[in-house]
């Protein structure tokens, strides 16, 4: 398990750069060193139904 900085944890990211605990440079250097994952991903094709229209509005019989 790797450790990382809390220091840049998102649920408080916020309230630090508020408080002035980081600075914006410290957080962009911080986002400059993540892996860019986008080239590995896969592209798919997602269709969304509606349950609720299939059950309450059957198809009609041909």
């Amino acid at each position: 398990m790797i450790r990382e900085d809390m220091r840049f944890d998102t649920r408080t990211l916020k309230h630090r750069l508020r408080r002035k605990e980081i600075t914006p440079e410290e957080l962009e250097a911080s986002l400059a060193e993540l892996p860019d994952e986008a080239e590995e991903l896969e592209e798919t094709s997602v269709r969304f139904t509606s349950p609720y229209e299939d059950r309450h509005y059957p198809k009609a019989k041909e």
